[in-house]
């Protein structure tokens, strides 16, 4: 009996990390999905950043994220904080790991990237990758991800 159970927690833990990894994942590849569309419908630039708490583009990705028209300085929508236990993080090939930004074409503006969701050192295997090309295309990549092991 206690071996059953035993083996019904885990599975459960596993069932249940996979579910709150996925809902992170869908609710940032919503969020920038949405940055690039309204980038396209408002003819503005949009920058993809880190909330400093203050209405205004910070470094601490953990703290939440904003998307804002540049060109009215104008928060469109903010991201809640990450939850505990995981790090997001952004490197772009550019070296600006502080903003994502959208031309009014729908574009970037030359960067390409990846946000990185690190789950818990005790749990690897809930990290997942979003990946952006030039072009705004996202592509996403779940597991263990070799990028989180360092920034963790």
């Amino acid at each position: 009996m206690g071996l059953l159970l035993f083996a019904t927690i885990g599975a459960y833990r596993e069932f249940t990390n996979k579910n709150q990894l996925a809902t992170l994942v869908t609710d940032l590849t919503t969020a920038l999905e949405y940055a690039r569309a309204s980038a396209i419908t408002s003819h503005a630039d949009i920058i993809f950043c880190a909330n400093n708490r203050e209405g205004g583009c910070g470094s601490n990705w953990q703290n939440g994220q904003l998307i804002l028209n540049e060109n009215k300085a104008q928060v469109l929508r903010e991201l809640p904080a990450m939850p505990g236990g995981y790090h997001l993080f952004w490197r772009s090939t550019l070296g600006d790991s502080v903003a994502l930004r959208w031309r009014s074409d729908g574009f970037t503006r030359g960067q390409q990237g990846s946000f990185f969701i690190c789950g818990r050192k005790d749990h690897p295997a809930s990290s997942a990758q979003i990946i952006i090309l030039r072009t705004s295309r996202l592509r996403v990549v779940t597991g263990i991800i070799s990028g989180c092991d360092e920034m963790t």
